[in-house]
């Protein structure tokens, strides 16, 4: 029944055969791995959801909801197991999250990217249970640190510079006597333009105007894989002044306002100047970009240590570029951990996606903690 358990559950992020391994002797040992497999078969719902599915064994895509009710199911597993406790735990693991927008509501219906989007309420709970969980430090500090600890470190990271990170995100973290990093674009700060992702996402699919058509996630797909120079001359044949409004919801931060987030003890770091994928950007734009970001942070009295690479995407030109820039580390969005083993310049991050923590569990913080269970899991 273990089998069963991690071929369904492999169809969402982890290998079979590492399922197999940790159910059997690895990662899940002992009393551990005894305990889940029996509340697994113990479980007369999981038992006929198997049985629904067992002839579809090897099958490379399962059903949304057999797929929900597997995750349902793991998050029973981990908490009888005590797997998530036993994960969240390690000293040799660090978990940086990675947020980008917090509203005082749930995504509003004119967004976008719903799944950028975390409301207060449940940024706040997850915030307080960190703090009681964790030692949270900026990302400088958790990369500098060393000696043992009472509690295992962990970070908190945004990106872009929205006003909202300052507004909402920033009291909440000090209220819980943390303090966060946040990665900027700073042709952004201080002006009211949207980024040029949401004012492409907004645009109308058109085949006749160039403009990418299908899902927003394929457009955006799309958007995101121009040289960046042919992606900004197709926006501004697109677009009008107009398009690239931002609404007082949608700002960005005023340097007033970044520059007080540095004096309370936040982390400023670099996100480019102007949001361009980086390794669709040209060598003298790239170290533009990149140094144009450190330039523009110092004029307003910041040192920034570090780069958050947009969108993710980085190689080894961009990583070279980071470091002829002196800069320190590079964050990615790739999935999992952070050791102390990994390059400076690809630290993976754990992206807070209420979308997918609300597959594990409603709770936001039971969310989360399944989340970051089953990615210290999935990677030993």
């Amino acid at each position: 029944m273990e089998r069963h358990l991690s071929h369904i559950l492999g169809q969402s992020r982890l290998p079979k055969e590492s399922a197999d391994a940790a159910f059997s002797s690895g990662t899940v040992s002992g009393t551990v791995g005894d305990r889940a497999a029996s509340f697994i078969a113990g479980n007369e719902e999981f038992q006929r959801l198997m049985a629904s599915v067992s002839d579809q064994e090897g099958t490379s895509v399962f059903a949304p909801q057999i797929k929900q009710l597997a995750k349902g199911f793991a998050y029973q597993a981990f908490h009888a197991a005590g797997l998530a406790q036993r994960v969240i735990g390690r000293v040799d693991h660090t978990p940086i999250l990675m947020y980008h927008r917090i509203l005082p509501e749930k995504c509003p219906s004119d967004w976008p990217f719903p799944g950028l989007v975390v409301d207060v309420n449940s940024f706040a709970q997850q915030m307080q249970w960190l703090a009681r969980e964790f030692q949270v430090c900026t990302v400088s500090e958790l990369l500098m640190a060393t000696g043992p600890l009472d509690k295992p470190r962990a970070a908190v990271t945004f990106d872009d510079g929205y006003a909202d990170n300052a507004l909402y995100a920033a009291p909440i973290l000090e209220e819980a006597g943390v303090r966060g990093t946040f990665f900027v674009t700073t042709g952004f700060i201080g002006g009211n333009q949207r980024l040029w992702f949401d004012v492409a996402a907004r645009l109308a699919p058109s085949s006749d105007s160039g403009s990418p058509s299908g899902s927003i996630q394929q457009r955006m797909s799309l958007w995101k894989s121009m040289p960046t120079a042919a992606r900004r001359v197709l926006l501004d044949r697109l677009t009008q002044p107009s398009d690239w409004y931002a609404p007082e919801r949608d700002r960005a931060m005023t340097v007033t306002e970044l520059c007080q987030l540095a004096q309370s003890g936040h982390e400023i770091g670099v996100h480019s100047r102007t949001h361009p994928i980086l390794t669709k950007t040209e060598p003298d734009e790239l170290t533009r970009e990149i140094a144009g970001c450190i330039s523009d942070l110092r004029s307003w009295g910041i040192e920034p240590k570090g780069i958050a690479y947009p969108n993710g995407d980085y190689s080894e030109n961009v990583v070279a570029a980071v470091r002829s820039c002196g800069l320190r580390y590079g964050l990615s969005t790739a999935l999992g951990w952070y050791r102390k083993t990994q390059s400076l310049f690809s630290i993976p991050r754990i992206d807070v996606n209420i979308s997918r923590l609300n597959g594990w569990h409603k709770d936001p913080v039971e969310g989360l903690k399944a989340e970051l269970a089953w990615l210290g899991f999935r990677n030993p």
